[in-house]
């Protein structure tokens, strides 16, 4: 049995099918130690790499790179998995979190929509009061650069449009009128 959650939830780990993973935690949780201890292992190893990824992904940062390697952190079912592991996992839990703060920061000018979507799952991440809230200030100003950036973005390319069709509709405008004052 133990052999075989650990290959289940190896898998499914690997496929980022975090509601299985979610649904072995909630299997082993009142059973043995060994098969517990196996299970949670695994997924602590899991976690530490993926915090390591990150880590490395934030001393020279490729965005479209970064969403094909971990782009999952950004998915409720991500934050499910991680609030739904058990009081050993606060270390871990609080440790990618930091992590993903710092992460964000770092990608932030390169591609504010990422940053607040992972901001906005880091917010719904259980863990240590200090580290919520430095995530809740960074998603304050993530929130805010990135709504009003993207508002200015939309509203400069509206402008653009307008720019390009209205020369165009007062030059055939004109050239309508020398045709009906010239016949």
């Amino acid at each position: 049995v133990k052999d075989a959650l650990n290959q289940f939830v190896k898998y499914n780990f690997s496929k980022r099918n975090f509601d299985r993973v979610i649904t072995a935690i909630r299997l082993v949780i009142n059973h043995f130690d060994t098969i517990f201890t196996s299970i949670y292992d695994l997924i602590f190893n899991e976690i530490n790499g993926i915090i390591k990824t990150i880590n490395d992904a934030k001393k020279s940062p490729n965005v479209k790179q970064n969403i094909q390697d971990f782009g999952f952190i950004r998915m409720p079912i991500w934050t499910d998995l991680l609030n739904n592991l058990p009081d050993v996992f606060d270390s871990i839990r609080d440790n990618y979190c930091r992590t993903g703060v710092n992460y964000t920061v770092s990608v932030e000018k390169l591609n504010k929509k990422w940053s607040y979507e992972i901001s906005s799952q880091l917010k719904q991440t259980v863990c240590d009061e200090s580290v919520k809230t430095l995530i809740y200030n960074n998603h304050e100003v993530f929130e805010r650069r990135y709504h009003v950036y993207g508002c200015a973005y939309t509203i400069n390319k509206i402008l653009g449009y307008i720019l390009i069709i209205v020369p165009i509709c007062v030059i055939i405008f004109f050239l309508i009128w020398l045709i009906i004052i010239l016949h």
